[in-house]
């Protein structure tokens, strides 16, 4: 196994989950590409030389992809918007919508012609241990045959990633992977991937735990038990983690049937679990790390922004920033009435919206001295 360089920092860019919400994402991470590129001297500089894993879930695993390949933050927004065009037009015929509103066919298409590689024999598919992934990238699906979490990652000291394994995750199709974590129920239909002699199918990694995956991203690469052992410490990992914007999803008048009725409570509840588990992941890996920045908690705890050598001296198991932001704008006052106070991750009629908001986001919260 080759060591480890203990002196080094080691950078960890997390992406959580959330539909069409990561057009506000990508305004963020715009503003961070621009301080990096000012950081390293360098105007065509990308994420992908700043970080030494990038992670992501759902449409974090379509933004972490992209980004983990080396392209821009402006290609990517190209990218991403001939996407929502093509793959969020639901069905004609309503009576599809009883399985899926919309049509996987669509995204695996977009995916699979652009992660392809060079191959003895031409163009061939991208595999998660693909030379042209220019980081590390890690990627949450959930694996409904089984009932489990599964955090794919393309570090080979992996468990899994062995080589002489008939079941090497290495040898996964890249798209396949991306368009799994990606397919959330009912909106998409699960993905069937063949790893060695079985076929599982999965589902979106939202509905894991992690659909903020900076958490099981620092773990994974410091735990023994993932065999990576990057180093812990204040000073040896930061986690960048940033989020697609937060709801609160409310019940507003409990004596109302259509609130009541099945569909309408089954679509909140999802919402509700995972909204709550997104941010309990940011809450505990801002009581593991050092916190520079993020927003409030709650109004018990505040933003638990921790100050240098909090504790017994060194003792945070990493640096952490998280930039996220509620819909409370005006301009969402509307959107949030209309919909149960949630903002909805499939109408690319909100696009411009979250555009101007992250752009305001970004320019107010995204500073130089939150990078490391």
């Amino acid at each position: 196994m080759q060591e480890v360089d203990q002196s080094e920092t080691r950078r960890i860019l997390s992406l959580d989950g959330g539909g069409l919400r990561a057009f506000f994402t990508l305004e963020v991470l715009e503003r961070v590409e621009a301080l990096v590129r000012r950081r390293l001297g360098r105007e065509d500089a990308v994420l992908a030389d700043h970080f030494d894993l990038i992670a992501g879930t759902s449409t974090g695993a379509i933004l972490g992809a992209f980004l983990a390949w080396g392209l821009s933050i402006a290609k990517i927004k190209t990218l991403y918007e001939e996407m929502a065009g093509r793959v969020f037009r639901p069905y004609r015929n309503p009576l599809q919508w009883l399985r899926n509103r919309y049509a996987a066919e669509t995204l695996s298409s977009s995916l699979r012609e652009f992660f392809v590689e060079e191959g003895p024999q031409g163009l061939r598919e991208a595999t998660l241990g693909s030379a042209m992934l220019r980081t590390v990238f890690l990627v949450v699906l959930r694996n409904a045959s089984t009932g489990s979490a599964w955090p794919l990652c393309s570090h080979p000291a992996l468990k899994y990633n062995a080589r002489e394994r008939s079941d090497c995750n290495l040898d996964l199709a890249l798209w396949r992977i991306v368009r799994a974590s990606t397919a959330a129920p009912t909106f998409f239909a699960p993905e069937r991937i063949r790893t060695g002699d079985s076929t599982f199918q999965f589902v979106d990694g939202g509905v894991t735990p992690y659909n903020n995956p900076a958490l099981i991203a620092a773990l994974m690469v410091t735990e023994p038990c993932f065999n990576i052992r990057w180093p812990s410490g204040e000073d040896r990992l930061y986690v960048l983690s940033a989020g697609t914007g937060q709801t609160r999803v409310r019940y507003a008048n409990m004596n109302n049937f259509w609130e009541l009725a099945l569909p309408a409570v089954v679509s909140k509840t999802i919402t509700a679990l995972i909204e709550g588990s997104t941010q309990q992941q940011d809450f505990l890996c801002r009581i593991m790390g050092r916190c520079l920045h993020g927003p409030v908690i709650d109004t018990e705890v505040g933003e638990l922004i921790a100050p240098q050598n909090y504790g017994n001296g060194n003792s945070r198991r990493f640096t952490y920033v998280r930039y996220n932001t509620d819909f409370t704008s005006p301009e969402f006052a509307s959107v949030l009435s209309k919909y149960g106070g949630d903002v909805p991750m499939d109408l690319p009629v909100l696009i411009p919206t979250l555009q101007a908001l992250g752009q305001r986001y970004a320019l107010s919260e995204v500073r130089e001295e939150h990078l490391r």
